[in-house]
């Protein structure tokens, strides 16, 4: 009976400290569409993690889930508060220079969405991401929801930072 007990007692402890580790810590989630192709395709599984921003900031190329009361969202942060961001001719003007994207397929192209925010127009003229908000995009970026329709996203809606894929 007493090594009954001392198994159980384990066995409760383990289900605790694992259960602390996917709630506070990070958790396993899987992607569901195409908005992150071809980095993530569709029903990849990822390692995300809920405090890697409590010991570093957000950094450019991050890929992060946003929570809003739409829904889960996955996208890469492209802009940084402060960053002047252009679309011009498909291609996106980070600071003044071309954005090197080698996660994105070859040959895509970025363009406003026709109901973005901020209006279209911007974009050719510049946009500057305003402090605690940062400018995201998908990785496939012809059918998908992002800073272009969304406008900045703001800090406090990232949820997780992917860590790894699975």
């Amino acid at each position: 009976m007493k090594i009954f007990l001392k198994i159980l007692l384990w066995l409760i402890l383990i289900s605790v400290v694992l259960f602390l580790l996917y709630k506070y810590i990070g958790q396993p989630q899987q992607i569901f569409g195409d908005s992150m192709s071809p980095s993530l395709p569709n029903h990849t599984y990822v390692l995300s993690s809920k405090i890697t921003y409590l010991f570093r900031p957000p950094q450019r190329g991050d890929i992060v889930t946003l929570h809003f009361s739409s829904g889960y969202y996955i996208m890469r942060i492209i802009g940084l508060p402060g960053d002047k961001i252009q679309l011009i001719d498909g291609n996106i003007i980070l600071n003044g220079s071309q954005l090197t994207e080698p996660y994105v397929s070859p040959g895509t192209k970025t363009f406003p969405n026709d109901t973005g925010f901020p209006l279209p127009d911007n974009f050719t003229t510049g946009i500057v991401v305003p402090e605690n908000h940062f400018f995201m995009l998908s990785d496939f970026p012809e059918k998908t929801t992002d800073s272009r329709g969304l406008g900045f996203i703001p800090r406090d809606s990232i949820y997780t930072v992917v860590i790894a894929k699975l």
